[in-house]
């Protein structure tokens, strides 16, 4: 309120009592920042049955309009919770649960980002690889007979260390 406005010097007196100040109002207007998200590199994971959950605050704020925003954090603290897509090598929307490379790109966010921000995303993807699981397949030690028949008997011969996950399962040939 510039109605309000003391101006005070030193010597116990208002600078005011010397002058008459006029303002001149003008306006502020504020602009939405633009800026760029693009999807973080993750690192590996290893296989476990389920599939991958992108990291809810992983994002890379890259160069826009020659400014780099990376100097810059994003000014109201809000919670960023972004929407991603997966995508195979050859583009195809997937769903990341089995091992190979996933390509994770941005494809949406929260409302109240766009407040105080314009929001576009990169095309450049973030990878996230989901490698193997490793298993130590035990022989349990055992001896039997010779009588000419096949054995067959090969749940018992084997343990798997650790166990497999859910439904996947292994077929082990024993050759005697």
């Amino acid at each position: 309120d510039l109605d309000n406005i003391e101006f005070i010097s030193g010597d116990n007196y208002s600078i005011s009592d010397n002058y008459i100040f006029s303002y001149n109002k003008s306006q502020l207007s504020i602009t939405k920042r633009d800026i760029t998200l693009e999807a973080k590199s993750q690192e590996s994971v290893e296989y476990n049955s389920e599939e991958y959950k992108y990291p809810a605050n992983e994002f890379v704020l890259v160069k826009d309009n020659n400014i780099d925003v990376l100097k810059y954090n994003l000014i109201d603290n809000i919670e960023v919770e972004l929407e991603v897509e997966f995508k195979d090598i050859n583009n195809n929307i997937v769903t990341p649960k089995n091992v190979g490379q996933y390509y994770i790109y941005i494809t949406g966010h929260n409302e109240e980002l766009n407040k105080n921000y314009n929001v576009t995303y990169s095309l450049n993807p973030a990878i996230i690889e989901i490698t193997p699981k490793t298993i130590t397949i035990n022989l349990v030690d055992s001896s039997m007979m010779y009588d000419a028949t096949i054995f067959n008997d090969y749940d018992e011969s084997f343990t798997l260390t650790p166990a497999l996950y859910n439904n996947d399962n292994i077929t082990i040939s024993t050759y005697i």
